[in-house]
């Protein structure tokens, strides 16, 4: 128990880290690659990948129901005889899944000029080729690995994942450097990702199979365990197919209908996007296994939404902060980044992270729902989002391209998200959105003068030095936590912000 203890302790230490460095290594790696690249190559990149994405699709939700079945194996009569037949069965599945993914990927590399379309040069369909060759390679192998990194999971050696994470971390812009250099360009982000997850297959498959003794049955293929999976399966690969849909469909799209530099610029706005999202998910992960035991043991509503609303004050402190800094300074941000040739990656970023902000501060019910086990409704209303972004992401790109693209997307959020996903948490769940709102709402006015601030010295902060510039980033952190504190939080809370400053002085 003690060494399952100090598994979780150390591993979450290790995911924060990890967390950490992802986001440092992001933002020094990624202007230096874009300029050694050029936007042609990253957009190609970016294209392919998106494509190639859709292939992941194909564990049909099945690598999330793993860890279910390992636990209800474990508590069987003959647990190692189950367990074996559970291991037999995913790794055969997932084979054949890779085995899937590769007839399907040997059709889309002799049909890239297809599948992208006709706004390409031949020497670009000729790298795009290439790319689509690795990176499907890349995504058969990740398959099997499933199974195996699912096994270590069950097993709690979280050191071992983090770890191998972290590696895949640090090696990715050290091996990415050289080979840009000697002209490898779009192709080596490709062969630096295919290399990475052979080092993950091979160390996952031997330490599960030596250290952790995994064993496989793949005699006894029971059809009611494989049912069963699947009834479990669907509307998580319902979500899947939406979530693949929301993270690759645009740039899709802008290479189909545009080309390969709108794609690029809009993968940049959309890396801000994902940093923006990792700061409230990782605070919202903290709350996961109380909001479970919660709901097994029967809570009561006002105490979920009581949490929901605790949860998502917090989530909305740290998002205020980042979203109406990057409003204020982003657009200067970008032009050093980023470089030039992306300024409209900065209005792309603004688009999708004010609305994306309903999404993150109310991820919370998510877990309430599926603790509940309500997650149906949502899987089926947010393949309608993933459509409708789909029709308004066509009739925007024509006419404003990576901007649009970044609109229909919007939109989509808006609608699904703030309006109709608030309804059922209201009605269905039993949650206090009415409260969990003007909450918000009392926190959001702080921001008021920062706006009016933002808006006044708009010309003066893109103007200036860049010493000026890191001064007014830094006055700005300090107003913001000073007006937060004074009027964007309750009485109460100040108390308990001040009680806990004091007691750790005393220490």
């Amino acid at each position: 128990m003690a060494g399952k203890r100090n598994q979780l302790g150390a591993g979450v230490i290790l995911s924060y880290f990890s967390q950490g460095l992802q986001i440092l290594v992001t933002l020094f790696y990624t202007p230096i690659m874009l300029r050694l690249l050029g936007q042609s190559e990253y957009g190609l990149y970016q294209l392919v990948y998106s494509v190639v994405s859709y292939l992941t699709l194909f564990t049909f939700g099945f690598s999330s129901a793993y860890i279910k079945f390992y636990a209800q194996a474990k508590v069987e009569d003959d647990p190692d005889s189950a367990l074996k037949k559970v291991n037999g069965m995913f790794l055969t599945v997932f084979s054949f899944f890779g085995l899937l993914v590769l007839i399907l990927g040997i059709v889309l590399v002799i049909k890239t000029d297809v599948v992208l379309g006709k706004k390409l040069t031949s020497d670009e369909l000729e790298t795009c080729r290439v790319l689509m060759a690795i990176l499907v390679t890349n995504c058969v192998i990740h398959f099997p690995t499933i199974v195996f990194q699912n096994y270590v999971i069950a097993n709690e050696k979280f050191i071992c994942l983090q770890v191998l994470n972290l590696i895949g971390i640090i090696i990715n812009p050290c091996l990415t450097f050289p080979l840009l250099l000697i002209g490898f360009k779009s192709v080596s982000l490709a062969l630096v990702l295919l290399a990475i997850s052979v080092i993950k297959f091979f160390t996952f498959a031997i330490y599960s199979v030596s250290k952790l003794k995994m064993r496989f049955d793949f005699h006894n293929m029971q059809m009611g365990l494989l049912k069963d999976v699947s009834k479990f399966s669907f509307f998580i690969f319902i979500e899947s197919i939406v979530s693949t849909i929301n993270i690759s469909l645009d740039r899709f799209l802008l290479g189909r209908m545009v080309g390969s530099i709108s794609v690029a610029v809009y993968a940049v706005g959309g890396q801000i996007n994902t940093l923006y999202t990792s700061l409230s998910t990782s605070i919202s992960s903290v709350f996961t296994p109380r909001i479970n035991a919660m709901v097994a043991s029967g809570s009561k509503k006002r105490e979920l939404s009581d949490l929901f609303i605790k949860v998502g004050k917090i989530q909305f402190s740290v998002l205020l902060l980042v979203l109406l800094g990057f409003t204020i300074f982003g657009k200067r941000f970008m032009s050093i980044w980023a470089g030039e040739g992306y300024e409209n990656a900065y209005y792309v970023a603004l688009v999708l992270i004010w609305p994306n902000t309903i999404n993150l501060i109310q991820n919370i019910a998510i877990e309430i729902q599926r603790a509940m086990g309500l997650q149906k409704y949502r899987s089926l209303m947010y393949l309608g989002i993933a459509i409708m972004n789909i029709i308004i992401s066509c009739i925007f790109i024509v006419q404003w391209k990576e901007i649009g693209a970044a609109l229909g997307t919007a939109v989509a959020w808006i609608i699904g998200s703030g309006f109709i996903m608030n309804w059922y948490y209201s009605r269905r769940i039993g949650l206090d959105i009415k409260k969990f709102w003007l909450e918000i709402l009392s926190m959001a006015k702080c921001g008021i003068p920062l706006i009016v601030f933002g808006v006044l010295m708009q010309h003066v902060i893109e103007k200036s030095s860049l010493c000026v510039y890191f001064i007014f980033i830094i006055l700005f952190a300090v107003l913001y936590a000073i007006l937060l504190y004074f009027f964007g939080l309750k009485k109460t809370e100040r108390i308990t912000i001040k009680r806990q400053v004091i007691a750790k002085l005393k220490r």
